[in-house]
């Protein structure tokens, strides 16, 4: 049994390997109902190579709040190749991993001539701050805090979860933790559990052996050659922080468990560091049950209210009000829209809209509320007047203030002459947020200006993140992506754009950044 167990604990150094697939060999991905699988053999003569590879369909980037696709960091002179597997759900502000993923293949890596490298297979939580016993605080990042240092390179192991070092010939399997109070923070727990020598040192590497991972009903659990080797289980709160970690031997034997431990996490990351490693994969497979997420809710259809009589509604009764617009329709009836509830931009926002026949002197309303599900709001709203006379009223929806991607909606009406007209039903148009009114090209295209925050943006939106425009062809009953820009040097937003068309055809957008309009 003890053979079988270092073995399987000399392979999950390659774990890292099988994020590599997953971000970089997509080339035979098939979806079946909710299950998302891909299959590939892989190789390479080091992890220089393989990031080239994964450049050529993903953009390589620093690590940001909410990590990257693929990542390239450099510390003490060595190189680190870190891949996430990212099949999460939006719990608030953090990430949980929802969905069941196996990871399986047969992997071979020869690393006998770097000079030192670890792996941890973890969930991690997005950077926090903590508040130290002195009083002072700092921001707590991957890489950062107590790692180990082999003598040659200093190695930070970032969150929570296990992970896996060869220190020269021995081989060492341990659980960090970070202890948290909420008031002061205490140094990550990096405790060993097992050491084992291993004779031929990272040597042993150079032999086919089967590993598998598996993340089921919150349980991380490690295989080698169908031996099992370790486990990570927790238990969720409702806030998305997992309060107790357990680590389980090769014969299911408890050998720690903590049960204040700060372990939340957004995704499961695979890392592998060394100067040079060749890397040969065979049959690798990774399936994930794609999970519906809590923030999905916010691609449900609102309820479109119409003269409400709920107080809270009602004038002499909302308690704060922000981000107003207003249209004339055809016959000089105005409209005006804004957003309200609570005090502040939050889960608890409305739009509603008002209307006035005698240029303004008078307002009647809310002659429409759109007040979704809590936790969902609905902000920013913006109105419009088409070419064909029909009124149009955009707003935003978040699951709470932002959930990472939000979305644009609208409905119209054909009779905006009318005290009460009839309304569309509420279309989701795409991805952002919009605060400017669309323009019309002069081929007859309609240009809708959006933007993703992208602060705290999603990895799924990582193209659209900035401001970007979608386009209708065919008056609006349809809506499509267009493009846009990313961003903007210098300035860590782009965002509350409106785009122009000039003279000779050609278009310009002005986007409201950090260092001023560009």
């Amino acid at each position: 049994m003890l053979h079988k167990i270092i073995k399987a604990m000399i392979m999950v150094l390659t774990l890292s390997v099988i994020g590599l697939i997953v971000h970089g060999c997509t080339k035979d991905k098939s979806e079946k109902d909710d299950i998302l699988s891909y299959n590939e053999d892989f190789e390479h003569e080091s992890i220089n190579d393989a990031a080239r590879e994964i450049g050529r369909e993903w953009t390589l980037e620093l690590a940001s709040s909410w990590g990257t696709k693929s990542n390239i960091v450099e510390e003490e002179g060595n190189k680190f190749l870190r891949l996430s597997w990212i099949e999460g759900r939006l719990l608030k502000s953090k990430r949980v991993f929802a969905s069941e993923t196996t990871f399986s293949g047969r992997f071979r890596v020869d690393q006998s001539g770097a000079a030192g490298g670890f792996l941890f297979a973890r969930t991690t939580i997005a950077p926090f701050v903590a508040v130290l016993p002195d009083g002072t605080r700092q921001t707590i990042n991957e890489y950062e805090n107590d790692g180990y240092n082999d003598g040659t390179y200093a190695y930070g192991v970032g969150a929570t979860g296990v992970y896996i070092k060869l220190q020269g010939t021995l081989l060492q399997i341990n659980v960090r933790t970070e202890e948290n109070d909420y008031k002061t923070f205490t140094k990550g727990l990096g405790r060993k559990y097992i050491e084992v020598e291993i004779p031929n040192g990272k040597d042993s590497l150079k032999e086919f052996v089967s590993v598998k991972i598996e993340d089921r009903d919150n349980t991380l659990m490690i295989y080698a050659e169908d031996v099992f080797l370790a486990s990570v289980e927790y238990s969720d709160s409702v806030d998305g922080i997992f309060r107790k970690a357990v680590l389980k031997d090769a014969e299911g034997k408890v050998i720690y468990d903590i049960d204040n431990a700060r372990i939340a996490d957004k995704d499961a990351t695979f890392a592998i560091a060394a100067r040079g490693a060749a890397i040969d994969v065979d049959d690798i497979e990774i399936e994930s049950v794609s999970a519906r997420r809590p923030g999905d809710i916010s691609l449900e259809e609102p309820k479109v209210q119409k003269y409400p009589d709920e107080e809270e509604y009602l004038d002499g009764n909302r308690l704060w009000q922000g981000i107003p617009g207003i249209e004339r329709a055809p016959s000089g009836r105005l409209w005006a829209t804004w957003y309200s509830g609570s005090t502040t931009e939050d889960e608890y926002n409305w739009v509603v809209l008002y209307t006035s026949s005698d240029d303004g002197t008078t307002w009647k309303g809310p002659a429409v509320v759109i007040d979704p599900v809590y936790p969902v709001r609905a902000f920013d709203p913006m109105l419009w007047s088409d070419p064909d006379g029909r009124l149009w009223l955009f707003w935003s929806q978040s699951y709470y203030y932002f959930d990472g991607r939000a979305g644009v909606w609208a409905i119209y009406t054909e009779n905006p002459d009318s005290e009460n007209p009839t309304w569309s039903k509420p279309v989701r148009i795409g991805n952002g947020i919009a605060m400017n009114k669309p323009i019309v090209l002069s081929d007859g295209t309609w240009m809708l200006p959006t933007a993703v925050w992208r602060h705290g943006a999603d990895l799924s939106m990582y193209e659209e993140a900035g401001s970007n425009v979608y386009v209708s062809t065919d008056k609006g009953k349809t809506w499509s992506f267009r493009g846009g820009v990313k961003g903007i040097q210098g300035s860590s937003s782009a965002d509350e754009n409106m785009v122009v068309e000039l003279g000779d055809g050609s278009l310009m957008m002005y986007i409201r950044t950090t260092i001023g309009i560009e």
